[in-house]
């Protein structure tokens, strides 16, 4: 129970660690001037565009969610 409770404190931490560090990037003119553009991007796209870039971050955010958790549960290897 207490390691659940701590990994969810550490999760709600990251998450404010990113907010910050967003709000910040945003309020600089170079990351400004790119947001914009994205967004004109976006606007742009068809509504098959859309699904699919959302479709590629959801695959690539799942599989990298996989390799990310499958890094800790390695063996220990034993020294020689």
């Amino acid at each position: 129970m207490v390691e659940a409770f701590q990994n969810v404190v550490m999760r709600l931490a990251l998450c404010g660690l990113g907010v910050s560090l967003a709000v910040m990037a945003l309020r600089s003119r170079p990351v400004r001037d790119a947001f914009a553009r994205m967004l004109e991007i976006w606007r742009g796209l068809t509504t098959f565009g859309r699904f699919a870039v959302c479709s590629f971050l959801l695959v690539g955010i799942l599989v990298g969610g996989d390799k990310i958790n499958s890094v800790g549960s390695l063996p220990p290897q034993m020294m020689a």
